[in-house]
């Protein structure tokens, strides 16, 4: 479990979500990444490289003049795909409601990756990575998918969302519907404190609760 994002001391941070190219835009800012290699953190902490694709989340942190001294790439969720509801354009992956997006609108529009193309190309039990925007709806966090893309399979899990239900008795909190029973985890930075209202990201070994 380890709390997001991690800053550099004084550094200013832009979160958000990939919509162009030609340095890296982010939500219609244009950041200058040349001096930088793109990392996501891996299960056991450690950072690896990664490409920067449309609809990908990252974090940025950046000089104050929009040179990026650092890009991370972080999933929202990664898991299983349990079912899907092609009417109300919305699919559950590892106990998270997942709604598509095809309306600019209402933010950025859901990018498939192939052998995707739309959400009905997504089948249950596909393993899948998904991107997107944390939202409440009635009270009830929502992940409105800014990119979903086949994965390979992996040895766990990811969960990026917001804590509630936090009991300190029992070691247990939940991610929308998933309760995260963190007894024997290992919470990262080593002195964070985890609150009701916490955004962290979760590594499950897959195939458990």
């Amino acid at each position: 479990v380890s709390q997001v994002p991690e800053v550099v001391q004084g550094a200013p941070m832009i979160i958000g979500t990939v919509d162009g190219f030609g340095s890296l835009i982010v939500d219609g800012k244009r950041i200058d990444n040349h001096a930088v290699i793109a990392q996501t953190e891996k299960d056991n902490g450690v950072l690896g490289n990664v490409e920067v694709k449309l609809g990908h989340r990252v974090e940025v942190q950046h000089d104050g003049n929009l040179v990026a001294k650092q890009v991370r790439v972080r999933s929202t969720v990664e898991g299983k795909v349990q079912s899907i509801d092609l009417t109300a354009g919305s699919l559950k992956v590892v106990g998270q409601t997942v709604v598509v997006n095809s309306d600019a609108a209402k933010g950025p529009v859901t990018v498939y990756e192939s052998p995707y193309t739309q959400l009905a190309d997504v089948k249950v039990n596909d393993n899948v990575e998904v991107h997107a925007l944390i939202k409440q709806d009635a009270g009830k966090p929502v992940l409105q998918a800014t990119r979903i893309a086949k994965r390979e399979v992996d040895v766990s899990d990811r969960v990026h969302g917001v804590v509630a239900a936090l009991s300190t008795t029992a070691h247990t909190f939940k991610l929308g519907d998933l309760l995260i029973d963190y007894t024997d985890a290992k919470i990262l930075p080593e002195k964070a404190t985890l609150e009701n209202g916490s955004e962290v990201q979760v590594f499950i070994t897959t195939g458990t609760v």
